[in-house]
């Protein structure tokens, strides 16, 4: 407690003259704790040199430079565009928002052609390989009892999943493009 009472005084001194019954209460901690002289010493020292000091200069415009300042920071941060934003012209926000919609448009119709190609590409695969199939029903002659004898059994195949064959999958555009 004696350390935190002496710097505060020590504070005061810095600002002003002590007066007598601080003066007192000073040489009473220092007395009390013989340790605290060296650190009220040392600190009276440093107050006298920064006291010896000559003022610095001030600049002649320094008040209009703290008003710039303090306009700025109520202002806050300056908000600047990216750069290939700048580099294009595109310096306002509505400009911005209307690149950044035409970019979104233009990436949307690339993204639904690009399907579109390429269900046509695969129509073509399997008009090509259509022809060189053979349909069931000219292998398979079955009369329409026989087909519904079977039809729960039929029905519960179905049912269950089966793996899809990759490599007929992976074999299905080759084939086609032949």
């Amino acid at each position: 407690m004696n350390e935190i009472e002496l710097d505060q005084l020590s504070d005061i001194a810095m600002r002003r003259q002590l007066s007598p019954e601080e003066k007192a209460r000073v040489q009473s901690l220092i007395a009390n704790n013989p340790s605290l002289r060296e650190v009220w010493d040392e600190e009276q020292a440093l107050s006298r040199l920064i006291g010896g000091l000559p003022d610095a200069p001030v600049a002649s415009n320094f008040t209009r430079q703290v008003l710039d300042a303090a306009a700025r920071i109520k202002r806050g941060p300056r908000h600047r565009p990216a750069f290939f934003l700048h580099w294009l012209g595109l310096r306002r926000t509505a400009q911005q928002i209307a690149a950044a919609c035409a970019v979104l448009l233009l990436a949307t119709v690339a993204y639904f052609q690009y399907h579109e190609v390429s269900r046509d590409r695969m129509a073509l695969a399997l008009s090509n390989v259509a022809p060189n199939m053979e349909l069931p029903s000219e292998f398979v002659e079955l009369a329409p009892a026989e087909l519904w004898q079977n039809y729960d059994a039929i029905q519960r195949l179905g049912q269950t999943a089966s793996p899809a064959d990759e490599e007929l999958l992976s074999a299905l555009p080759d084939i086609a493009m032949k």
